[in-house]
């Protein structure tokens, strides 16, 4: 069952078992602890039997070590006391188990193995801790690159109707979550081993105070089911929270410039403080219901230690170091109960994040783009780029965005597309990349059909460059490099000469080796449009698309970039897009597209 699904039947059955009461409660943990399940399960999966088989002996290892330590104490107190007897003398499955082990029931001898125990039991919780922190870090690294890689390798259709922000915040805020949570799932097991040893111990001392114990610790857990529901439902709303805040801050960075220009400060603060404020209420009403629990247990806990100490003591009259020892299991089992609650509601406030990243990985692994083993030197551009007929719609039984579209994009030529706003030239750029796929008609380079399988190799053989230029705040060199990490010098220069960038890039202080700036703030926009150019060309594509790289220059730099594209006629197949194509004097061809449809071509 998915968990959008669980959380659907678990909030229709509230009005219609209310009228049981109790019934209630008990389908809500369980549903909980089911949902836990499946978090640990998800967890799992990202973890090697090897390491998990590990992890279990340290956990089993470290229980065993403390659960001997707490059999020598009663041996130990037996020695100490003159009241109580020899040493030999019969006292109880204890000093049988402390005999059986070979130890001699002597001061020295229970001092000795006292003291072994201890620092065995020491040494394994230090490495088990070291263990557990070393696969925590593992598994979330796993999880990250998992889920990055997903993403990255999804097909273009898809990524365009996600917000970057929940993709952002399923990376960030949401596999820390996760983090927490295998701290968690990871503690649970031993916590319980830590319990049972604990429990074992109890029960050779006192069997029937024990029995009564585990009743009453069963009660407390019962007191405090409604948390464990409560702790999955604040958990789904901490996640809505995270998106609406990453969403905030992320569109607050990418207009701050609109901002400022319109004085609207004041509205991006308040708006961010609600997220913010929306983000606080969710973790306050999860630490609210997770100190309530911890408060319940606490008082009821001490009350049924202090009544079992008395039972001891002065009812079943038993000896004095039977006595101390069992109020210090007791004493530790209590905040060991505590914490293996906690570590439940935990794990259901996280597991939500643990969805969210689940069902976005199989959303992104169904639309996983093919892969083909050609290589990018199988293609070739001689004869051209063909349309025949091609229509594409964003959505099913939707209206097509480009319709019946044919044409040729002959190789080595510079086309030239316009069209109004909204006309669909975008999109038929995205058609010509790979990026998209027809809803109907077929595209061909050379006599090879471009399909699903063989989009991603084709796009290793274009370059596209944006209306906006985006270069990372880094050198011109590594900026350039992305497109070609092997680049010479030679190439690079090559590239800026091509692309009218070198006369500006000579003048500065750095040259090549000048940082640009946050998104190339350091340069002018035809500045910034050159550079994008001229890595586009140290590509050396086959086909070089070109989304209306001058709509936002003034007319001497859209001249210089139009020169630089001029002029690599014949060089590569070349597509641009623009709002003046009587400003591009050598165009092969020029191509208007209104409404989705091709008027006209010369």
């Amino acid at each position: 069952m998915k968990f959008a699904e669980l959380i659907s039947q678990i909030r229709l059955q509230v009005p219609i078992m209310t009228a049981v009461g109790g019934s209630r409660s008990l389908l809500s943990a369980l549903d909980a602890m089911r949902e836990g399940a499946r978090l640990w399960r998800f967890l799992l999966e990202y973890t090697s039997v090897r390491q998990v088989l590990i992890a279990s002996a340290l956990a089993l290892l470290g229980s065993l070590s403390e659960g001997f330590t707490l059999i020598l104490l009663v041996p130990l107190l037996r020695l100490l006391d003159p009241a109580a007897g020899s040493a030999g003398e019969p006292g109880g499955a204890s000093l049988r188990i402390v005999q059986f082990l070979g130890i001699q029931p002597s001061l020295g001898g229970v001092l000795a193995a006292f003291i072994c125990l201890t620092v065995a039991r020491s040494l394994i919780n230090q490495q088990r801790t070291l263990y557990f922190c070393a696969l925590r870090l593992d598994v979330v690294r796993n999880i990250r690159i998992a889920l990055y890689s997903s993403i990255a390798r999804s097909n273009w259709s898809f990524l365009r109707k996600i917000r970057r922000t929940d993709l952002l915040s399923a990376l960030t805020a949401e596999s820390d979550r996760l983090d927490s949570a295998l701290i968690c799932s990871f503690e649970m097991p031993a916590r319980i081993m830590l319990i049972g040893a604990h429990v074992f111990v109890a029960f050779l001392i006192a069997p029937v105070l024990t029995l009564l114990a585990l009743a009453t610790g069963s009660l407390l857990a019962w007191l405090v089911r409604d948390r464990l529901i409560e702790s999955l439902q604040i958990g789904e709303s901490l996640s809505q929270a995270y998106k609406h805040f990453y969403h905030q801050v992320s569109e607050f960075l990418l207009g701050l410039k609109i901002t400022k220009s319109y004085g609207a400060e004041d509205q991006h603060v308040t708006a961010f403080a609600g997220a913010i404020d929306e983000v606080k209420d969710n973790f306050l009403s999860y630490l609210r219901s997770h100190t309530n629990a911890r408060l319940i247990q606490e008082i009821a806990g001490a009350a049924a230690v202090a009544m079992f100490l008395w039972t001891a003591a002065t009812q079943l009259h038993m000896p004095m170091a039977e006595v101390l020892v069992l109020s210090l299991i007791l004493y530790r089992l209590l905040p060991l109960l505590q914490s293996l609650q906690q570590d439940a509601q935990q794990l259901l406030h996280a597991a939500p994040a643990a969805q969210t990243i689940l069902k976005l990985l199989e959303a992104c692994t169904n639309a996983r783009e093919l892969s083909h083993d050609e290589a990018r030197g199988h293609y070739s551009v001689q004869q051209g780029i063909r349309f025949e007929h091609v229509g594409f719609s964003h959505e099913q039984n939707a209206e097509e965005s480009v319709s019946d579209v044919s044409f040729i994009l002959p190789g080595g030529t510079l086309t030239v597309l316009f069209g109004h706003s909204g006309s669909g030239k975008s999109t038929l750029l995205d058609l010509i990349s790979g990026l998209l796929r027809p809803s109907r008609g077929k595209i061909w380079i050379d006599e090879r059909e471009l399909t699903d399988e063989r989009a991603q190799t084709w796009r290793t053989s274009i370059a596209y460059v944006l209306q906006e230029p985006f270069l990372f705040h880094d050198t011109i060199r590594a900026n350039l490099l992305i497109a070609k990490p092997n680049a010479t010098q030679s190439e690079l220069r090559e590239a800026l000469v091509c692309s009218r960038a070198a006369t500006f890039v000579d003048a500065l202080p750095d040259g090549i080796d000048t940082i640009v700036g946050d998104r190339g703030n350091r340069f002018s926009g035809g500045e910034r449009q050159r550079l994008a150019l001229a890595r586009a060309l140290l590509r050396r594509p086959l086909l070089l698309v070109l989304d209306e790289p001058t709509s936002s220059l003034d007319e001497e730099n859209e001249q210089i970039v139009l020169d630089g594209i001029e002029g690599l006629k014949g060089r590569m197949t070349m597509i641009l897009v623009t709002h003046h194509p009587e400003r591009v004097r050598s165009a092969d061809q020029i191509l208007q597209l209104e409404r989705g449809r091709l008027l006209r071509g010369q």
